[in-house]
Order: structure tokens, then C-alpha cells, then sequence
């Protein structure tokens, strides 16, 4: 049982689990380990890291621009490792990855499974995976104690949710809306409640955590008895990349405190 198996076992049932992503190596390569350090303290049940990537088709403006950010200082795989080891020293807050399979399969999936036990990643989300890879990719990272976390999003079949639900573990991502990342929740509709309402009938052997478009506790709150936590990326990385150096660690706690229950 990883962390973040061990979390989940552990939740009360009532309390909602918080995810906070943040791209690797923002706000900046020195920062990074103080700003996981806020993450941590203000209450995160889980940390999403991002593997930056040249091509982030399923991420919104912000994303990209923090993958951008990201390339240019030099963030790479090793980077990232050594980085998670670090923090690791100090937390034991689940870790998951999130990114896109070709950086994972030019560093070799076996490798880069072998160095998620290393470090103690507890879990990858990679959503370009196709669901008839996944059997062989889930393989590979359970024999190393990662769980596979897929996306299941508005027009995900009833029986393609059942597959992502049979294949995964850890917990299932919900995209709240059709799109890429960054939005917010007034792309929330009647139909948002039913999508999950759908969702929480078919899963059985996961959590769910929503994500897209939420930016503070209260856009999740009409949602909260048909979900087990909730994901906050984009709304963050803004608060990270619109602030100044000198102020960006206040911005970020400012930030973070409207996330608390």
C-alpha cells in the first residue's frame, strides 16, 4: 500500500481530500521546494506535480505557459526525481505525477517506474495513454507501487468508465467540463451534477477527485456528496506566475488559506 492507497484508507469519510498541482520547477528551480513546502502546510491531502512537455494538448493557456517556464529553466525527468527525493526527506504528503507518455517512454517506462519507487512517487496520471495500452502500462507501475490514475471525462461511456474504473487505482480523475484546462466553474451546468451523478453509479472500486475550473473551496461545494476531493491546478499556477518574486510566496498563502475547509 502506497501513500496514497494509505490515504484514502485512512480519510474520514466526510472530509474532503485536496489535491494542489503545481508544474516542476515553479515559481522558479530555487522556490520550488519552499513553495511544496506552503502546499504541505496549508492542508493538501495530495501534491500533483507536472512533467513539463513541449506539446501540453489537453492543458489550457496557463498550463502551457508554466511548461514553458518550466523548459526554459531547464526542468527535466532527473530534475524532477531528485526533486521529489528532496522533498521527500521533509513529507510524507502523497505524490503524484502528471504528464504525457513520450517524455516516459524516451526515458524508458520501466526506468521511470523503477525511479517512482525510488523517490516515492505514489502516482501517475498520464492521459494520452489509449485505454488499450493501459493493462500493460498499470502492469509496469504497480509491480513498483505507483498506482495509474485515469481521466474520465462528459463523454466518457458508461462503458469506457467501467474499464478506467477496473484498470486504475488510486483514484479516477473527474473533468468537470469538455475542454482543456483552466477554465471555471461557471462552465458548471445542471448537466455537471448528472455527469457526476453517472459517475458515482458506475465506479466502484475508486475514489473520485473533480478537476478543471475549480478556483476556490466554494466551486465545489454544491458537488461535495457525490465526490471524495477535489483538484486546484491552473487557478494556482496564476497566482505563482502573476506574482513577482519578492511577493509570490504572500500571493500563494493568500491563496491558499480560501482553499481551506
Amino acid at each position: 500500500m502506497n501513500r496514497l492507497t494509505h490515504y484514502f484508507a485512512h480519510k474520514p469519510q466526510e472530509e474532503l481530500a485536496k489535491t494542489l498541482y503545481i508544474t516542476a520547477g515553479l515559481p522558479s528551480l530555487d522556490q520550488f521546494q519552499e513553495t511544496l513546502d506552503s502546499l504541505v502546510a496549508s492542508g493538501a491531502s495530495i501534491i500533483e506535480i507536472g512533467m513539463p512537455f513541449s506539446d501540453p494538448l489537453a492543458d489550457g493557456p496557463t498550463i502551457q505557459k508554466a511548461n514553458e517556464l518550466a523548459l526554459q529553466q531547464g526542468v527535466h525527468l532527473p530534475w524532477i526525481f531528485e526533486a521529489i527525493q528532496s522533498f521527500r526527506n521533509r513529507h510524507e504528503t502523497p505524490i503524484v505525477l502528471m504528464g504525457y507518455i513520450n517524455p516516459v517512454l524516451h526515458y524508458g517506462i520501466e526506468a521511470f517506474a523503477q525511479e517512482c519507487e525510488r523517490v516515492g512517487v505514489d502516482g501517475v496520471i498520464l492521459p494520452d495513454v489509449p485505454l488499450e495500452e493501459m493493462d500493460r502500462v498499470r502492469e509496469i507501475f504497480h509491480a513498483h507501487q505507483c498506482s495509474l490514475i485515469g481521466l474520465i471525462t462528459p463523454t466518457s461511456t458508461d462503458d469506457r468508465i467501467q474499464e478506467l474504473d477496473r484498470l486504475c487505482s488510486g483514484f479516477l480523475y473527474i473533468v468537470m467540463v469538455t475542454g482543456v484546462t483552466g477554465g471555471n466553474a461557471s462552465q458548471y451546468t445542471s448537466n455537471t451534477r448528472t455527469f457526476l451523478e453517472r459517475v458515482r453509479h458506475i465506479v466502484t472500486n475508486n475514489h473520485i477527485m473533480a478537476g478543471f475550473g475549480i478556483q476556490q473551496r466554494s466551486d465545489i461545494e454544491p458537488y461535495e456528496d457525490l465526490i471524495d476531493g477535489f483538484i486546484v491546478g491552473s487557478a494556482l499556477l496564476r497566482v505563482l506566475m502573476d506574482s513577482s518574486s519578492h511577493n509570490s510566496k504572500e500571493a500563494l498563502q493568500s491563496f491558499l488559506s480560501q482553499l481551506q475547509s
